[in-house]
């Protein structure tokens, strides 16, 4: 006898195991983990190269500083230098004793600093009047440091008298106390004699 079966049997169906998909998922996967981790040791790398560049930028900044101190003296070595040619160049010619005796008593007046000259008459016989000013300067006494208007013609005055070759009978005919432009000033007269030769 046959039997047969009029229920429908139910296939399972088979699953397929998507392998490649698989792969190019874990690959995809692969490639950003391997980004981040790059683009980690990047920014780490940046960070030591940035702290390394501090201690830098405070030298660079420190040349900077001696540079430009540099071109400052160099220019002013090149101002010395003219002025001592120009200077060389006057007291070599023919002018007589007079152009070097002015030209040292400009020197004086410099090194005083705080002393400005506004009128000098100088004689036939060698005598020089000036009339000048002396304006205040910071002088230490007694460890206190105090303003005073004289020094500045006290300085002259030794300058002078150091300057035996060329200067002699230094006399201050008058010294008084003033203001100028509301500042304190010593207005002085002197008197003394130039040696031309």
């Amino acid at each position: 006898m046959i039997k047969i079966n009029l229920l429908k049997e139910k296939k399972k169906k088979q699953m397929t195991f998507p392998v490649g998909g698989i792969l190019v998922f874990l690959w995809v996967v692969t490639c950003v983990v391997g980004v981040l981790w790059f683009a980690q040791q990047c920014q780490e790398e940046l960070e030591a190269y940035t702290e390394r560049l501090v201690p830098l930028k405070a030298d660079v900044a420190k040349l900077d500083r001696f540079f430009k101190e540099k071109r400052s003296m160099e220019q002013e070595l090149n101002n010395v230098n003219t002025a001592l040619t120009d200077y060389k160049a006057i007291l070599s010619k023919k002018t007589g004793s007079w152009t070097k005796t002015l030209y040292r008593f400009e020197e004086f007046v410099a090194r005083s600093k705080t002393v400005w000259v506004q009128q000098i008459r100088f004689m036939p016989d060698g005598s020089v009047s000036l009339n000048g000013t002396s304006m205040a300067a910071e002088v230490k006494d007694d460890r206190k440091k105090r303003e005073v208007t004289t020094q500045g013609v006290t300085d002259f005055i030794k300058i002078l008298q150091q300057a035996k070759d060329v200067v002699s009978q230094v006399n201050i005919s008058e010294l008084q106390h003033d203001t100028m432009e509301k500042q304190p000033v010593a207005k002085f007269n002197m008197n003394f004699q130039m040696n031309r030769d």
